[in-house]
């Protein structure tokens, strides 16, 4: 046989395969290219397909029209938590909690291009999984087989069920913030005016008796003006506390030359102190009245405590710090021994007695939360004997 009969016969058999594949005749695909027809057997197609299937995140099976599993990818193994020879046979249905199985098989039993339900899934060790069942009936079937795909919810169920608990807490919590403040208010006014009506009387009582009364019921006196006073200081303090923990809004652009200026001619002490404030330069980010409120606490410390006979020198100034600008305030006091220059930051924390050092112990409390509100910190630089330095650091802000 010569060359060109050999390629006639050829292509006559290629030709005769192409009229089988379209006729139905034998299970391959033809698909038309720029390099012509290529033919793709089905054989080779399900292997693409099995292949698909089984790195699927999804659980995915084929089923009889009653449930009956005859496969079934190792995603859906994994879910199940048993081996696939296993499951195969089994009826999903058995899976599905029994509440819900009606439901399931309802959903199976339809015939539509589409359909799907969420179901709770329940493993070989008990354990419930919430599940989306989405079904499609597989063409050319004549068991009436269904595609079934099992994508696991739980992660979704999870996040909505943050969600819902985010917002059940948010709402207790402004329902208790309202409430603080209702408390709040009742304090400042209510709780306040007893004891203020107990200083009146109590220097009412001195005044017109004070010279006539014996030494003990004098003192005794003189220590109940004493005693509300100091209660009536630190219910203020305590709500001046409370203010410096709530959030302003939002930051504003503050100059610390003209806040430094402003705290310091409206402190009344620091007439008999010598200040220098002159580097108190620069602009943050944080709120005006509780800066006030911090520089002013400060300040009253550093005239407060300083040794009986010594003038109170005090100096401010401020340094940029990496994103920040630290204002200092530096006193010539009694300074703070190591040990106590972190608890000072506490609430009610004191290292002197009122008999030494008069206060209430939120002075500086006050001064960390409302710095922490602000985005920013405070700290102390102290040795006992020769003064203090504490510092505030606040986000440096640029010129508008």
């Amino acid at each position: 046989m010569s060359a060109l009969e050999q390629q006639r016969a050829r292509l006559e058999e290629a030709e005769e395969t192409l009229r089988a594949i379209r006729s139905g005749e034998v299970d391959a695909l033809v698909v038309a290219g720029p390099q012509g027809e290529q033919v793709f057997t089905l054989a080779g197609a399900e292997h693409a397909y099995r292949i698909l299937v089984e790195t699927m995140t999804e659980g995915a099976a084929t089923l009889h029209d009653d449930g009956i599993i005859y496969y079934c990818n190792a995603r859906l193994g994994a879910m199940l938590k048993l081996p696939l020879e296993k499951i195969i046979g089994l009826r999903l249905q058995q899976f599905i909690t029994p509440a819900q199985t009606a439901v399931f098989k309802e959903l199976l039993g339809k015939r539509a291009e589409a359909r799907r339900g969420e179901f709770l899934l329940v493993a070989s060790d008990g354990r419930p999984l919430p599940i989306l069942v989405s079904m499609s009936d597989l063409p050319g079937s004549d068991t009436g087989g269904v595609c079934a795909v099992l994508t696991d919810l739980s992660g979704q169920k999870h996040a909505a069920t943050l969600e819902k608990l985010v917002s059940e807490r948010t709402a207790q919590l402004r329902e208790k913030i309202g409430e603080l403040e209702a408390f709040s208010h009742t304090i400042s006014h209510d709780m306040r005016q007893p004891l203020r009506a107990m200083q009146g009387y109590a220097q009412m009582l001195l005044d017109e008796c004070g010279e006539t009364l014996e030494p003990e019921p004098l003192r005794l006196l003189q220590r109940i003006k004493t005693m509300a006073a100091r209660l009536d200081r630190l219910i203020q303090d305590v709500l001046t506390y409370s203010q410096a923990t709530r959030n302003e809004g939002e930051l504003a652009v503050i100059s610390l030359d003209e806040i430094v200026s402003e705290a310091v001619a409206g402190y009344a002490n620091l007439r008999e102190a010598k200040i220098e404030s002159a580097a108190a330069k620069g602009l943050v980010r944080g709120y005006a009245v509780a800066l006030t409120q911090c520089i002013t606490n400060l300040l009253a410390n550093a005239v407060k405590f300083v040794p009986d006979g010594k003038t109170p020198e005090i100096k401010i100034w401020s340094a940029p710090q990496d994103g920040f600008i630290r204002l200092w305030i530096e006193d010539n006091g009694i300074g703070i021994a190591a040990q106590d220059q972190q608890r000072i930051f506490g609430m009610f924390s004191r290292v002197h007695s009122n008999e030494v050092y008069e206060g209430t112990g939120i002075g500086l409390s006050i001064v960390a939360k409302a710095v922490a509100q602000m985005g920013g910190r405070v700290g102390v630089e102290s040795e006992l004997g020769k003064g203090s330095r504490f510092w505030i650091e606040l986000q440096k802000a640029e010129p508008a």
